[in-house]
This record gives structure tokens, sequence and C-alpha cells, in this order.
């Protein structure tokens, strides 16, 4: 079934508010291997290994469809060695890597599927079965058959199972069943089996009486004319198909049938009729079908459906040992039921499991449609080859396939000599599609491999942001990646790539990276927080054969539109550390925004003791600043206290908390409160004292001062020495340290003095300050003077006695003279 141009459309436009999710759904997608190319022809793709635990090839077989083409992209059932499940894989055709999406299919590593794609109603239908050569009932429900459904979300380019499913639609392990939707909506299934504990091999189908979740049980074909040939070979096998000929729509199938001897091809179907099917399961109305030289399990049948009234096709491979004959060939009926014979290939070919694609070619200008066959270039396994025919009306006048043995070479290798199994899908391609053929190498390493045909239409593989991206950084990088070498002209013009916040282009640089096919947007600035942007790719892009993007797939101007939220602003702290003088006041705290923002922003505030005290040095503060839309920077205010005390500088903490449309940058800052007092003096004062020589308690004091308190712990060394008074005689030497404690003004030094009777001139004793700590020495009062002034007064002088006697005799008479106390200066008297 192919996708309408305008459901596509109509899935890629909408907004869905899918944000992270989204973004890492597309993200786990997992390239396992690189697509490197085959040494002949084709690409080789990941092994699957030991996982596989199936009979055959995981992309067998040859009636069912393992790929199909959807949004622009291949997709496949491949085989994940890592988990041992079937998953979803997505073909990035620039690179030719399949892609695993992580959405897994079917958990059963043993199982094949046949696989339909309806774009009409977005989902995705897949049969999955365990996989045996000797089809038969069984007991155990792990392995019965079972119908997924899928929803595809073009938003996220991914997959999801609806809910309900899988569904169980028989009871059978088989070699191949198959899938068709009829046009009333109703699923069916196809497949040979027998009975369990007998040999009785039939033909069988079963269908629902809805879109897959409500299934009747399987019943055999009843045929309505002639022999019975539904009971068939163990190794007979059949396909189902929903089409519409001249006679309107119909369901049908075909099978094998080599019990019969020549082995015959079968084809049986009934009207589908709109509203319900109220005839099934009635009698099938059949059509023996002639073939050259009867015919072999190996059946591709397709319908092209053209006007909305197609033929069917069937590839297949006949059952002839004459080397001259027919063995590989189609069968075409036609929209009035009759059948032609084409022949693809002889018995001396031996050429084996056909595979048909229909290709309708480029509808715009109507080429013919054609048929292609791609079959192994022998049994065991080797190459894949394809021929092509034009297809022809009536069918008849189609004639046979190219001759030559196998045709062109699709998918070889000189390492990977056993590769077979082809698979296609079961959709007709088309210009738009290209056509994607995928095999594997059992035998050799177990590996996956595949080639391609045609020039698809370039499409974007990844976006970055993702679609519908939340809390996307503001400096984010917008970039798109290509399925194709693009024109970097056109994938840079402003026109072609825009940016929106609403209907404004956002100002930014753009270019294009050759060799990963990415073109990236850098914004200027940064963008606006909490706000939604809009990237729009036009069909004016063009890749380099000159193809636009998403040609044939979307309509109109705008071929990709996406959407991305940015993240919230951050709110911060404009330093980290702030100052204030004592003296000022106040302090001005400025918070800031990172970028504007599109929504209110809020943010709470508060200071804190650091080894400021609330009350003393400072007045707490605390509240919520408001930032409106557009606006980037808030202040509050921090008042701080003046006092009189010299103290270090103190500082008290800043916090931010609690943000609403905003994340915290910088939310702690200090601010520092520096004094304003300066460091105190110390001093004497008076730095000149005088103390008489008997002055009350033998001690002089002297007094030293600090200019202003402190709140430290001050020290500062004194020292006493001689001036013209002299220690031990005059007065007692004296050192030491004075201490202040925090706001403490005064000390005073004790001087001890010493009185004598000894009548002296007054006398000096110097005193020094020294060493302070958490202060100065004043200038110059850091040095005093005291004087030591002397009590005594003059001495008195006078003869001994007032008399003196002396004999004449004695020649000289001696006179004393004497003073009434010591005197420390030279004291003279006449005498006569």
């Amino acid at each position: 079934m192919n996708q309408s141009p305008v459901f596509r459309r109509r899935l890629r436009r909408p907004i869905v508010a899918l944000g992270i999710a989204a973004f890492f759904l597309f993200s786990i997608w997992v390239t396992l291997q690189a697509g490197t190319p085959l040494s002949v022809t084709g690409y080789l793709d990941h092994t699957y290994g030991a996982a596989w635990t199936g009979s055959g090839a995981p992309t067998g077989e040859r009636v069912e469809s393992k790929l199909w083409w959807n949004d622009g992209f291949w997709w496949a059932s491949m085989l994940n060695p890592s988990t041992g499940q079937f998953h979803i894989y997505r073909l990035n055709w620039g690179d030719q890597v399949w892609e695993d999406t992580g959405t897994a299919l079917d958990d059963r590593s043993d199982s094949k599927a046949d696989i339909i794609w309806d774009a009409s109603a977005g989902k995705l239908y897949v049969a999955s079965h365990v996989a045996k050569d000797n089809p038969s009932e069984v007991s155990n429900s792990v392995n019965w058959a079972r119908i997924y459904r899928y929803s595809y979300d073009a938003t996220t380019q991914s997959y999801s199972l609806d809910s309900g499913y899988p569904v169980t639609v028989n009871k059978d392990k088989t070699a191949a069943l198959t899938l068709a939707k009829d046009a009333n909506g109703w699923l069916w299934v196809s497949y040979v089996s027998r009975p369990k504990g007998t040999t009785d091999y039939q033909v069988y189908v079963n269908h629902s009486t809805d879109e897959g979740l409500t299934w009747q049980n399987p019943y055999t074909l009843t045929l309505n004319t002639g022999p019975d040939p539904v009971h068939v070979a163990f190794e007979d096998i059949s396909a189902i198909i929903a089409f519409r000929d001249d006679g309107g729509d119909k369901i049908g199938v075909m099978w094998s049938n080599q019990r019969l001897n020549p082995p015959t091809l079968n084809f049986a179907w009934k009207s589908v009729t709109a509203g319900g099917n109220a005839t099934i399961p009635g009698p099938w109305t059949h059509e023996a079908i002639s073939t050259p030289d009867g015919v072999d399990s190996h059946i591709s049948l397709k319908y092209l459906q053209t006007n909305s009234s197609g033929q069917v096709f069937a590839a297949f491979k006949g059952n002839t040992v004459n080397s001259a004959e027919p063995l590989v060939g189609v069968i075409a009926r036609d929209t009035d039921g009759s059948y032609s014979f084409h022949e693809y290939s002889s018995a001396a070919d031996n050429d084996t499991r056909p595979v048909l694609v229909i290709d309708e070619g480029d509808t715009s200008v109507n080429t013919d449609d054609k048929l292609y066959v791609f079959v192994t270039g022998k049994p065991e396994g080797g190459k894949i080859c394809y021929k092509s025919l034009d297809i022809k009306n009536p069918l008849s006048t189609m004639g046979d396939f190219p001759p030559g043995n196998c045709g062109t070479s699709f998918i070889e290798d000189a390492t990977y000599k056993n590769i077979s199994n082809a698979t296609a899908a079961r959709a007709n391609t088309n210009k738009t599609t290209g056509i994607v053929v995928l095999a594997s190498d059992n035998k050799n390493g177990q590996v996956y491999v595949h080639n391609v045909m045609g020039d698809p239409p370039p499409v974007v593989t990844s976006f970055g942001p993702a679609r519908n991206a939340t809390s996307v950084s503001l400096s984010q990088v917008i970039t798109a990646t290509f399925s194709k070498p693009m024109n970097a002209t056109t994938v840079t013009d402003a026109n072609y790539f825009q940016v929106l916040d609403g209907a404004t282009p956002v100002a930014g640089t753009r270019s294009y990276d050759t060799n990963s096919r990415q073109v990236q947007f850098v914004p200027t600035g940064m963008f606006q927080a909490e706000t939604t942007y809009t990237v729009k790719l036009t069909n004016g892009m063009q890749d380099t054969s000159g193809q636009k993007l998403n040609e044939g797939i979307d309509t109109g101007p705008v071929i990709e539109e996406w959407s991305f939220t940015t993240e919230p602003a951050t709110a911060s702290f404009s330093v980290d550390s702030y100052s204030v003088s004592e003296g000022s006041g106040s302090a001005t705290i400025t918070v800031t925004l990172n970028t504007p923002s599109a929504a209110t922003v809020t943010v709470d505030y508060a200071t804190s003791d650091g080894t400021a005290t609330a009350g003393s040095d400072y007045t707490a503060a605390s509240g919520t600043l408001t930032f409106a839309p557009g606006e980037t920077s808030k202040s509050f205010s921090v008042s701080v206290t003046d006092d009189s005390a010299d103290e270090p500088n103190e500082t008290l903490n800043l916090t931010l908390s609690n943000p609403s449309h905003a994340s915290l940058g910088t939310s702690t800052a200090t601010l520092t409160i520096v004094d304003n007092e300066g460091t105190p003096t110390v001093q004497f004062q008076p730095s000149s004292v005088s103390v008489d020589e008997n002055v009350a308690g033998g001690q002089a004091v002297m007094r030293v001062t600090l200019s202003h308190a402190s709140t430290q712990q001050v020290t500062v060394d004194y020292a006493t020495s001689d001036g013209t008074a002299t220690a031990g005689s005059d007065y007692m030497a004296a050192s030491g340290t004075l201490t202040f404690a925090p706001n403490e003004l005064e000390k005073t030094i004790v001087v001890p003095i010493l009185d004598d009777n000894v009548d002296e001139t007054d006398e000096t004793v110097n005193l020094t300050l020294s060493n302070p700590t958490n202060t100065n020495l004043g200038t110059p009062d850091d040095k005093a003077v005291l004087t030591i002034v002397d009590n005594e007064g003059l001495p008195v002088i006078s003869f001994n006695t007032a008399t003196y006697t002396v004999g004449e005799g004695g020649g000289t008479a001696t006179l004393t003279v004497s003073m009434s106390r010591a005197s420390a200066s030279n004291v003279t008297v006449k005498y006569a």
C-alpha cells in the first residue's frame, strides 16, 4: 500500500508536546555496523550470528515481505544480535546503513514475519510466526503465530505497539505466513499446516472482524468448483493478497500443490463487500493456473494498483528438470481474470527463490510500470540477480524477460558466496521510493546484505534539537541531516532554512558540512529562555542531482517543520563578591538573568551572618525578585551599620533560592563590610609628666591611650631609659607589654621613684613604646619624658662652731665649714 503525500503531510505538521521523551526515543537509534560496500555489488550490513535460531535464514521466506517504505524512509525487520529480538531498523540512504530504532517486533529469535504498511491508517501490521519447514499445529502457545500492530508518529519518526497486541491468529508453526488487509479494513492471513498428529497438509486462512484485534478460528479454503486442491504436500506454500479487478474488491489466495502430478499453481478469491463480509467463510472461486511444467513452493505475489484498478502478478519457480524448459517466471492475472506466463529463466540457468517487485516508475511523466524479479543465482545460494519487464496492456502482450543467465548482478561478494533469501517490500515502488532488496548469507558469517536501486529525493534523517524537545540550550546549534548530498547554496539560503520566534526570523549564520550532509544554524546571540521556536525547511532545498527536498512525498512550500522550546533562564548574582564601606549606609546587590525570558521569572533572596552580625553590623534582608518578560536585571539593598570601633572587614552571606521559570546559576555570594575607622594609634597621654622625688607611694604613673576603640586585642611594648636620672639611684627601670582588651582605650605604666636627701637638679627618665599589634604608634607621642623634681632645697653652709681657739704657738688654726646636706652640685663660698 503506497503512502499518500497528503497523509504524510498531515502527519508531519502537528506539534505534540513530547519533550525530552521524543528526543530520547530518537537518540537511542544505534548503528550496528557501517554499510560497507561488497566486493562486487551491494552493501554488507551487520551480522546476526548465533542469535538466529530458526530454520532457513531470517530474511526468508520469499513469499513474505520484511521491508516497507514510509515517511520518506525504508524500514526493515532485522534481528538484533545482542538482544536476540527482531527490531525495526531504518535505512540511512546516504550512508547505506541500517540504523536500529530500538523498537522490538518479536522477541522470538526463531520467528519470521510478513509486514504491510497501511498509509491511510498510519498503521504497521506484522504477521509473525515461528518458522518450521514441516508445518504443524503445536500445543505450546509460545510457538503460535501472532499479529502485531504499530502506530507511527511522524513527529518522532518512531513506531509504538498498539494496546491489545500481539494477538494470536493460529496455533501452528509454519514455513510461511502471509498477511493482507482488505478493502473493508479486515486483516487476513494464509498458511499451510496440518492438524496435530496427522499428515493432512492443507491451505488455511483466517481473518479478523476488525482491524486486527478480533479473529475467527482458522479454516481450510472451501472451493466452489472442481477437484479440491487445498490438500497439499508439506513443502507447499500459500500467499494472500487484497486486490481489485473488473469485478470489484477481492481477497485472494495463491498456493502450490506438489501433491498432484504435475504440481499445480492455484488461485482462489472472494469478493469483499463494503460495510461487512457476510459471505465469509462461504465458497471461494477457484482458478486453476496453467504453468509450463508444474510449480515449486516458491511464490512471490504482488498487485499493481493503478487508476483504482489493477492486475495480480506472481513470480514463481517451476518444477521441471528439462534444461530447455522455463524454470522461473511470472504469472500475470489481468483485470478480466485471464492469465499469461512470462519466462524469466530456464532450468539450465538454475535460478531460484524469485522475489517480485512492481515499480510504478515516474507517474508524473507516465512512464511504463515495470516488473522486477530478483532471484538467487543457484539453489544453495550465491548472489542476487535481477531482470525487469515493462508492463503492457493487455498483460498477455508483455512477452518474456530478457534472456541471460541469472540477470544483472545486484548483491554479490567474493567472501560471502552463499547470499540468498532475498526479500523486498509488499507495496509497489516508484521514482520517489526507489527499490531496496535485503538478503543474507546464512553460511558465511551469518550476515545481512542489501542493495538499492534508483535515486529517491532527499529527506531529513535527523533533527537537532529533536521535534518538540524542551529545555533546549540557549546556545543550541540547530541542525538538519539529510539522506543524500545536498546543494550547499540551497540548504544555507535564509529563505529555505528559517528559525522563527513566532513570525520573526532569528538572526544567525548557516553552514553545510558535505561529509556529514548536515546543515547548521548558529544563532547570533543566545535564544530567549522558555520560548518556543519553529524551524522551517522549504522545498527550495535540493540535492546535488537537483531533486527537491521530499519531492513527491510532501506538497506545499514548507517541507519540514518542527518546534522546540528553550530551557529556563539562569538567575545569578552579577558577581560572587560584593563590598561596601561601613559608612555608606547600604549595599546594592544585583541579580541577573543570562537571557531574556518569555515567562515571568521570580527568585527569592536572603542574607545570613558570616563574620558580620545581623542587628549590629547590618540589617537582615530577604524577599522575592520578579523579572517581567524581557527583563534581565533586578536589585535589592542591604543596610549596613556604621560604628566607631576599629574592627576587621566583616562578611555576610547572600543566597538565591526557589526560582520560578528559571534555574540557579551563581546562587551564593558574599558582601564584605569595609571598616571606615582605620587602625587606632597608641601613644602616651600626656607625653610629659613631672613628679616630686618624694611622690606619694614612690611611683610615677604614665597613661597610654588608643585614639579610638578597637574590637581586637591591642598590644604594645614599653620600656624606660636614663635621661638625666639614673636607674637604680633615681628610679627603678621598668619594661613590659601593655594589652588592651577589645574596646579598652587606656592603660598605665608605673615607674618606681627613689627619694634621696641630696640636693640636686630635676632629673628626667625617658619612656618608649614599641612593637604594636593591631594598632599604630602615635608620632611623636610614642615617646614620653618623666621629670623627677628634687625636693631637698639648697644646703646651708656654716662654721661648725661660732668660736675656735688655738694656741699662739700652734702655728695655724683649722676652721671647719659644713653644709646642712649634700648637694649634687659644686658648692662654693668665700671666707676671710
